[in-house]
């Protein structure tokens, strides 16, 4: 997890990066910019998504306009080993999989 994804969407693509997968929770001025930056130098766009992160409106806006690829939804919080599975994740997955069927 990086703080800043926007500064990190070139130098991933020049040395051969294919996908860019960032923390929504990450500090990011705008969502929009960033996946048209990732979008720009021909990479997919993969969001993760801590276990209390809410889903929300702003997701499934890019979700609908087929602008994110992949969804990561963790099952446990990053930097720290050795913890048990958080099954309410797999609401959250539920949810995910139940907005991709709508088409």
């Amino acid at each position: 997890m990086i703080s800043d994804p926007y500064k990190w969407v070139e130098d991933l693509a020049k040395s051969g990066g294919d996908q860019m997968t960032f923390h929504i929770e990450a500090n990011i001025d705008s969502l929009e910019q960033l996946i048209y930056k990732i979008r720009e130098n021909k990479m997919k766009v993969g969001v993760a998504l801590k276990p209390k992160t809410i889903l929300d409106h702003t997701i499934t806006k890019f979700l609908d306009l087929k602008l994110i690829d992949m969804i990561l939804v963790m099952t446990v919080e990053p930097g720290f080993s050795g913890q048990s599975f958080m099954e309410e994740a797999i609401y959250k997955v539920n949810s995910f999989i139940n907005i991709s069927l709508k088409d």
